[in-house]
């Protein structure tokens, strides 16, 4: 079967933008771990099938093995507790859709986030009661927790001029990422929050 050769530092990327060890990614595409290294190090080549096997694995389009680059996130801030523990490839995939999701608000929207600044020195019970006058509503209570989310979303967005978003990310394990936030003011630069 013939090889293709591909450049060795997208190759690469892909993979660590995909959250993918070596060892995983040589078990998934039943080869050896000399094997993708030799490869990512530009000694070595994959077959068509093993290229179109990584794009299913790092769920990226074929296209992507032979660009010249790819688009690389903001850098990320981790602040799980446990910091050792490897970030799973399903929150890399999260974070790529929605970076995308993001990206296409800021394309559609036409508008500018209207976000105010607030003075630094504020104690968080002080930046709380200016936040409510500026967003001119009182604590809602007598109420579902899902309910008082939605109203509190819809607030936000009005007030703001922003779009909350909220995609399911799953986890295999309890210590692995729960959440995280990406920021961005509609025409501004985006910057993702990891936390637990």
């Amino acid at each position: 079967m013939n090889e293709i050769k591909l450049q060795p530092e997208i190759l690469k990327k892909l993979r660590e933008a995909s959250g993918y060890q070596i060892e995983e990614v040589a078990k998934k595409l039943k080869t050896s771990k000399d094997k993708i290294e030799s490869v990512e190090a530009g000694k070595g080549h994959f077959t068509l099938t093993q290229i179109k096997k990584l794009a299913e694995i790092y769920k990226r389009p074929l296209a992507a093995f032979f660009s010249d680059s790819i688009v690389e996130l903001p850098k990320i801030t981790d602040f799980r507790i446990n910091r050792d523990k490897r970030i799973p490839p399903s929150v890399y995939l999260a974070e790529r859709r929605l970076q995308y999701l993001l990206d296409k608000t800021k394309e559609l929207s036409g508008k500018k986030s209207k976000i105010p600044s607030f003075p630094v020195e504020l104690r968080p019970v002080e930046l709380a009661k200016v936040f409510r006058e500026i967003l001119n509503i009182d604590i809602v209570k007598n109420r579902k927790s899902d309910e008082i989310l939605q109203y509190y979303k819809k607030v936000l967005e009005d007030t703001f001029t922003i779009v909350i978003i909220e995609y399911p990310l799953k986890t295999e394990d309890a210590n692995d990422v729960r959440g995280f936030s990406i920021c961005s003011d509609l025409y501004g630069v985006s910057k993702i929050k990891k936390c637990l």
